[in-house]
């Protein structure tokens, strides 16, 4: 039975074309790959970023060390403007805010 860091381990593998290639791509043994398959202790969190950079993010750092990473990707909140009339700024002063000049 397969551990999910064993299955990404695979996946890797499988994007790359071979152990052997995906040793190389990490700078360590064929060897070091077959053990991240047969053994259950996960990747280093250097390993895991070598894996995230070899597969170009098609297994991700946090896919593979949820525990160091976090398992999730930020979203950006979209910024909310003030729609209640609280803003104090008029127009000719975020012109002025902008570097433009104002003449009456």
């Amino acid at each position: 039975m397969s551990t999910k860091h064993q299955d990404l381990i695979q996946k890797a593998i499988d994007i790359l074309g071979s152990q052997t290639a995906l040793a190389k791509a990490l700078g360590i043994s064929q060897q070091g790959i077959s053990y991240l398959l047969r053994h259950t202790s996960k990747p280093t969190a250097e390993m895991s970023l070598r894996i995230e950079k070899a597969t170009k993010g098609r297994v991700s750092r946090s896919q593979l060390r949820p525990d160091l990473y976090g398992g999730f990707q930020r979203k950006k909140k979209p910024r909310q403007r003030p729609d209640d009339g609280t803003s104090t700024s008029t127009a000719s002063e975020s012109s002025v805010a902008a570097g433009e000049v104002i003449t009456q």
